[in-house]
């Protein structure tokens, strides 16, 4: 069953159409990655996901309903490159100002276990500004997840870490698969896809212009439709 379903979103600003009626589903409990050139509108296409932008026709439903933009960002985690947390907060205090943000009530047994599913429960009185780059990732990553949300959006979540890194938050949003959750991942590595994915969405000039049932041969795949 499809989790959250585009179809036909279509997004201008001025004359210029950036999505141009993207249709694509993602089922509950896969790992999508939505891949593309820069330009390619997966940036857009995600703002228009979490309510940053409104679409200017199509739908997006949940469940296999209609779902208006509020209701849709509290069912949905999101981490960007960028860091969210606060430098001069601890990754406790991140952690409880982000729920209490989210309206989520997080007892200390909820925070510590929260931090513990991402490896920082032994970190939880360091301030954020000084978590090395990995634990950075993580802390994001957990902050994403302190409403518990079924849909997690990751843009480009590893950028600027070294491969063990990598490697290593990839472990951590597996385990969140396992666990239930449904992942649609934008990133420009491949090899990540074609070892953590379990589909792979290409757009091309705003348009969907091939969904990949497999990520096997994914760089090929990618080279002939981006």
């Amino acid at each position: 069953m499809a989790l959250i379903e585009f179809k036909d979103v279509a997004k201008r600003f001025g004359a210029k159409t950036v999505l141009d009626r993207i249709s694509f589903d993602v089922k509950e409990g896969e790992c999508v990655a939505l891949l593309g050139r820069s330009g390619c509108g997966k940036s857009t296409l995600l703002k228009v996901l979490l309510g940053l932008y409104k679409a200017d026709s199509g739908t997006i439903t949940y469940s296999g309903k209609r779902i208006d933009n509020v209701a849709l960002r509290a069912l949905t985690g999101y981490t960007s490159q960028e860091n969210s947390f606060y430098d001069t907060l601890t990754v406790h205090e991140n952690i409880h100002y982000f729920a209490s943000r989210n309206r989520v009530h997080l007892g200390e047994a909820k925070a510590k276990a929260l931090a513990a599913s991402v490896r920082l429960d032994h970190a939880l009185g360091v301030l954020g500004g000084r978590l090395s780059g990995g634990m950075k990732r993580r802390l994001d990553f957990a902050l994403s997840l302190v409403h518990d949300p079924a849909l997690l959006v990751l843009d480009e979540p590893t950028t600027g870490l070294d491969p063990m890194l990598v490697d290593e938050f990839w472990t951590l949003i597996k385990a969140m698969q396992k666990k239930g959750k449904t992942l649609l991942v934008v990133t420009h590595h491949l090899d990540d896809v074609q070892e953590h994915c379990d589909r792979a969405v290409i757009l091309k000039e705003g348009k969907v212009s091939h969904v990949a049932a497999t990520t096997k041969n994914i760089h090929a795949v990618f080279a002939r439709h981006a």
